[in-house]
């Protein structure tokens, strides 16, 4: 007997996947952003001042996955950029 002839329905929901916990939530995010606007060239001054302000420190590589994706710079700035 199978999940589906026993459980039916039941047995389709997702149940919770193991994982690590995100180190910036929701909110964070936006705070972040404008942290990294008043900096956005000094990765290094932008980590120190979320640490200061969160209490949590985060590497550059988390830093750079943060800004794509919230989509702080657009691939055709990126391009753009190149090219000059």
């Amino acid at each position: 007997m199978d999940g589906w002839e026993k459980y039916q329905f039941d047995s389709l929901i997702d149940k919770p996947h193991p994982g690590r916990t995100p180190l910036i939530h929701g909110e964070e995010y936006a705070e972040i952003i404008d942290i990294v606007k008043k900096n956005p060239r000094q990765l290094k001054t932008t980590i120190t001042g979320i640490e200061e302000k969160f209490g949590k420190k985060i590497s550059i590589k988390t830093l750079k996955r943060i800004i794509k994706k919230t989509a702080l710079v657009s691939r055709t700035e990126i391009s753009q950029k190149q090219t000059q």
